[in-house]
């Protein structure tokens, strides 16, 4: 449900959302709306108006009903007959019915009535706008602030993404619904939403220098009508928070030029200056609020996964800690004296973990969480909820189904954000989903939720913890892919570092990252160290597991490549082999993993020009990797390359294209057209292209990728 400017945002009073008229009332008026003519009609030949929600000067919007499923709706008419509106109207109907998120109001239809009255259909929404909320409370409480905060953030980072920044956020686009008794923001009215990058019809509507918005909640680029990127929406949010928790906007003038100019050239006061009430909302609030609202976007959040992040940490910082005593360890027959390394002693013993730090003693345990039970009457909600969500998780991860496994997982974080702030099960379940994203090729995904693991891990355990070295190598991996170098070798080195001193060179944590650092090695052309560090890390594996351990399969074929690399193709062969018996012992012959080493072994029979079976190995791991992973996944496309390479090798360039082409777009839609590893793909492509006589094409794709006049580098 929406409303185009049902208000001219002003210090002086409300707009009725019944009516749509202005009375200086924060609730809806008596009025009967019986001078419309559309109210008790039949819209459409099947919406019944109910009433009139709202209006403005481009459209109105009313609550209906649907004939034939006897659903309320809320339909959004335009009133406006110029050109601009129209095409306005429409952009708004296709940009958010692309929009597919949990606070975002759904459209569901869109069309041109008999009377030629574009509409489109949204859900109706039972609840209140934020303003409304606002009026009624005159400001609220820092808990169901922060917690409507965040789901903003997380609405609009999900629009940020996809290069959409909204232009209008203000409280009366922000919807407040009931769901099981918990607020559930629904963000509305895309009316005036514009794509970053300029795409589309929608920059066709906005002239430079033109000015659109709420002049109360403009950034101030957007008041001076210059380029806008997301981080206007932060500053418009941070107007919105302000104004949420002291009742008044940040800034605001007796006309709508001294409104403009003061975004541009003032600073808000402090909460406290607005009412000296406001000195006990915590001054970590209040300086998150302050950063989005900075003058110079370089100095506000870079993007709302930033603002997401340190509101996300705020929040669980004002949640009851629980405390673990000396007596509650005796009680569930903790060892008197802890292994020097807690955390192979839970390994060793099975148990399902929980990191607790324990402040009286200086002392940090790992025990299983199934030790408490006794201590607790009866299992919560939320506890069970995280559990079943954990379970299935756990179930679907050991059969490869990385999507579904995604999707308990990120239950059980949500379950989790129930528990107490020193709770790690929130961490371990954000660690968990960020794996899961990064096996789906969701890198921004996978990046967000070990951000956020990192930093609980970093808040229970400390910086230099074995929980947060964890989490500091997976992020560390996804930087490594998306080509952030600096940021990888720091992440990486850091958990190298507190893995050795924690648990010991010997350990199968450090040899972790040791097989972590060879990929970056590799990644940047340091063979030598890699093959160095890959052959560590196995003389570790090899002797706490033995050789023929299913853990050791990923540092086995990482290894085996190296040696592929360094031409002892033998060596490679033998060690791929043994991997491909040792995952088949141990894994479903559906797994990924098997298909790992099939795609090693392929690629020996490639060089040693047994085409044949290297093309019917490249074909068996293919079916593996699409069933497990899906069609447009990185490691399915590297099959494809191989394939495509396969059949050029033979001369069968017609049979090799479709491959070349596909991998190229999956890898691309991935990885970003600036990756090396799309660009060697896109090389390949191009050269095919030429051998099928298609030189303006290969001409056009090298244009596309910037690749005229580099030079090309090796495809292996």
């Amino acid at each position: 449900m929406s409303v185009d400017d049902v208000e001219n945002k002003s210090s002086s009073g409300k707009t009725c959302e019944k009516c749509g008229q202005a009375h200086g009332r924060a609730v809806a008026c008596n009025s009967t709306n019986d001078t419309d003519p559309l109210i008790g009609a039949i819209f459409a030949d099947k919406y019944h108006i109910v009433s009139l929600l709202g209006s403005g000067g481009m459209s109105a919007v009313y609550k209906a009903r649907h004939s034939l499923m006897d659903r309320m709706v809320a339909i959004k008419i335009l009133v406006a007959s110029d050109v601009a509106s129209l095409k306005r109207f429409q952009l708004e109907a296709k940009l958010v019915s692309s929009l597919k998120h949990h606070n975002i109001v759904t459209v569901f239809d869109f069309g041109i009535s008999p009377q030629g009255q574009p509409f489109l259909v949204m859900d109706f929404l039972e609840g209140h706008s934020l303003e409304v909320e606002i009026g009624k409370f005159k400001h609220l409480t820092v808990l169901r602030s922060v917690s409507i905060f965040c789901q903003a953030c997380d609405a609009l980072y999900y629009a940020h993404k996809r290069d959409l920044i909204h232009r209008d956020l203000k409280p009366s686009n922000f919807m407040i619904v009931t769901e099981e008794n918990e607020d559930v923001l629904k963000l509305v009215d895309f009316g005036i939403a514009k794509h970053i990058a300029g795409e589309g019809d929608g920059h066709k509507l906005t002239k430079p220098g033109m000015v659109m918005g709420s002049p109360v909640y403009m950034s101030p680029e957007q008041c001076l009508g210059r380029k806008l990127d997301q981080r206007s929406d932060i500053y418009s949010l941070g107007c919105v928070m302000y104004e949420c928790l002291t009742g008044k906007p940040p800034l605001i003038g007796d006309t709508v030029v001294e409104t403009l100019h003061k975004h541009v050239h003032e600073a808000p006061r402090s909460f406290a200056s607005v009412n000296p009430a406001f000195i006990s909302i915590p001054e970590q609030l209040e300086n998150i609020v302050f950063k989005c609202l900075e003058r110079d976007p370089d100095k506000r959040y870079p993007s709302m996964l930033e603002l997401w992040t340190d509101l996300e940490l705020f929040q669980n910082s004002l949640k009851p800690a629980t405390r673990i005593t000396q007596t509650d360890l005796v009680a569930m027959k903790m060892p008197a004296t802890l292994t020097s390394n807690p955390i192979e002693y839970v390994k060793e013993n099975n148990a399902g973990l929980i990191l607790i730090v324990v402040s009286s003693i200086l002392l940090t345990c790992v025990f299983s969480y199934s030790q408490l039970r006794p201590k607790l009457a009866e299992k919560s909600q939320p506890e069970i909820s995280y559990q079943q969500a954990k379970e299935a998780g756990n179930a679907a991860f050991g059969k490869a189904n990385y999507a579904e496994a995604a999707k308990h997982f990120k239950e059980a974080s949500k379950a989790a954000e129930k528990f107490d702030a020193e709770d790690p099960r929130l961490s371990e379940a954000l660690n968990d989903l960020g794996n899961m994203y990064f096996r789906e090729d969701y890198y921004p995904e996978a990046e967000h939720a070990f951000k956020n693991a990192l930093r609980l891990r970093t808040d229970i355990f400390g910086k230099s913890s074995l929980p947060a070295a964890e989490s500091m190598a997976d992020l560390g991996m996804v930087y490594c892919v998306e080509n952030k170098i600096a940021q990888a070798q720091q992440l990486l080195d850091d958990a190298l570092a507190i893995r050795k001193a924690n648990a010991g060179a010997d350990s199968l944590a450090y040899a972790d990252s040791l097989k972590d650092l060879a990929a970056l090695y590799n990644k940047i052309g340091r063979e030598k160290d890699a093959f160095s560090s890959l052959q560590k890390a196995m003389n570790i594996r090899s002797k706490t597991l033995g050789s023929m351990d299913p853990g050791n399969l990923e540092t086995q074929i990482s290894l085996a490549m190296a040696y592929q690399l360094r031409g002892d193709l033998q060596k490679a062969n033998e060690l791929y082999g043994m991997a491909h018996r040792t995952a088949l012992r141990s894994y479903d012959s559906g797994n990924p993993i098997v298909a790992d080493a099939i795609v090693g072994m392929a690629s020996i029979d490639f060089l040693q020009k047994k085409y044949e079976d290297a093309d019917r190995l490249f074909q068996e791991a293919l079916e593996i990797r699409q069933k497990a992973l899906g069609n447009k996944n990185v490691k399915t496309a590297e099959i494809l390359s191989c394939l495509g390479v396969l059949k050029q090798t033979q001369g069968q360039d017609e049979a090799a294209e479709p491959f070349f082409k596909e991998a190229l777009e999956v890898k691309e839609a991935a990885l970003g057209p600036d990756d090396g590893e799309v660009k060697r793909s896109a090389r390949l492509y191009a050269e095919n292209l030429r051998n099928l006589n298609r030189g303006k094409d290969a001409d056009a794709l090298e244009e596309r990728m910037g690749l005229k006049g580099s030079k090309p580098q090796p495809a292996g």
